[in-house]
């Protein structure tokens, strides 16, 4: 598959193999996609891939319908 991805597209794109991941099996092994995110985690911000852009979001009720406030005060309709 690495080898068809590097031919349909120009640019890098990072794959990894994942083995073990802890989920369902009710067994104790080192959950190998919690090392995998703190090192891609390290690799996107030496490489400058994209900056963390968190927001403080805070859901409310407001006349009987439930918008979403963001942290620049705008609020938006949560459904519609």
């Amino acid at each position: 598959i690495k080898t068809l991805i590097k031919q349909r597209f120009n640019y890098t794109i990072s794959i990894a193999e994942i083995e073990n991941t802890n989920t369902a099996s009710g067994t104790k092994r080192e959950n190998e996609l919690e090392t995998l995110t703190k090192e891609f985690k390290k690799y996107r911000q030496a490489q400058q891939l994209w900056q963390d852009n968190y927001q403080a979001i805070d859901y409310q009720i407001i006349e009987n319908e439930i918008v979403r406030k963001l942290s620049n005060q705008e609020t938006q309709k949560f459904y519609e």
